[in-house]
């Protein structure tokens, strides 16, 4: 919560907290490509003003985008005024336009302060959003009908690599060894060369299959593993080097995305790298369960925020899923 808001009158502070915001309009503030100030100036009784407005002002105290700039008294004579600025452009709504809605205001404010391309990149984000929240929905509800950890493991890992969700090229799974103190190259999916690369690629494109049908054939193993048998072959432990990989991933609290052409841990290292990659250690309630790699190696794609972002929230939501299903496992075994 923005902490200008204990700046605004206190009857409106409240009425604003008060006030309901759609969750597609919270979403669309925290993804805008640039942030926006909002200065509020209010005169009168809250309880009389508009609901669009104490809808902004709590969009402004809630949201990564949109922030509380000022708030001061209203200019004798006015019950409010709210301007929405982004570097030289502004936009101040009417009551008459407050009166029409949060949904109309906000149109206003993106017409008002974005132009066409801009409009566009939020678009793709907002795609790109809808697209990996429905992809994690698939992959937790297969994951939870799975009654085997191993399967249920290579479902978490198609999210990851599959185009309806993040796209990866590649992504292994180092699980934690207990006992030996390190990380066990366990599971893996992706092309092990180029030429399989391309192999691969031309399939999903002739073939275009819904996310339902790609989840069906990692989960039942119907595909190359020679990418996985090299990651089997791999351990992993901090070296000592300075800035080693695993060592700030393992420290990390979410993935860390490195670029850099040689990797200086000598076991990330045998997976040769394409340049950028992400690690992110899985980590539910304290507890190391293991290690996620991924990078675009064969397309060379640069890994996006947007991707990084994503990336922490689905390896978040299905560690939890593992972690419940193993815990399942071992029930059943001692039963």
């Amino acid at each position: 919560m923005n902490p200008l808001g204990s700046s605004l009158p206190d009857d409106f502070a409240r009425q604003a907290k008060l006030a309901p915001v759609p969750l597609y309009l919270r979403s669309i503030f925290s993804t805008l490509p640039e942030h926006l100030a909002l200065d509020a100036a209010v005169g009168g009784s809250a309880r009389d003003l508009p609901l669009a407005a104490r809808q902004l002002v709590k969009l402004s105290l809630i949201s990564d985008q949109l922030g509380l700039r000022e708030a001061s008294p209203a200019p004798f004579g006015e019950p409010l005024r709210l301007t929405v600025s982004r570097a030289e452009r502004s936009y101040s709504p009417t009551l008459e336009e407050l009166g029409r809605g949060i949904t109309y205001v906000a149109r206003r404010i993106l017409e008002s302060l974005f132009t066409g391309p801009e409009f566009s990149g939020l678009i793709e984000r907002l795609a790109f959003q809808s697209s990996n929240l429905a992809t994690l929905r698939s992959i937790t509800n297969f994951m939870l009908e799975s009654t085997d950890v191993d399967q249920a493991l290579y479902i978490m890992l198609s999210g990851i690599t599959s185009g309806y969700s993040l796209g990866f090229n590649r992504v292994a799974l180092f699980i934690w060894d207990e006992e030996r103190q390190v990380l066990r190259g366990s599971k893996a999916i992706g092309p092990y060369d180029e030429t399989e690369a391309h192999r691969i690629w031309e399939a999903i494109e002739y073939e275009d299959k819904n996310i339902e049908a790609l989840i069906a054939d990692y989960a039942n193993r119907r595909f190359d593993t020679r990418f996985q048998q090299h990651v089997q072959g791999i351990e992993l432990r901090p070296s000592g080097l300075p800035d080693d990989e695993v060592s700030l991933a393992l420290t990390a609290r979410d993935p860390v995305r490195f670029r850099q052409a040689v990797s200086k841990n000598p076991g990330l290292a045998r997976l040769a790298p394409g340049g950028e990659f992400i690690l992110a250690v899985l980590k539910p309630h304290g507890s190391t369960l293991g290690l996620i790699f991924a990078d675009n190696r064969y397309n060379r794609a640069p890994i996006s925020p947007d991707q990084l972002g994503y990336f922490g929230f689905f390896i978040d939501q299905t560690a939890l899923v593992w972690e419940n299903l193993a815990l399942l496992e071992r029930v059943a075994a001692l039963a």
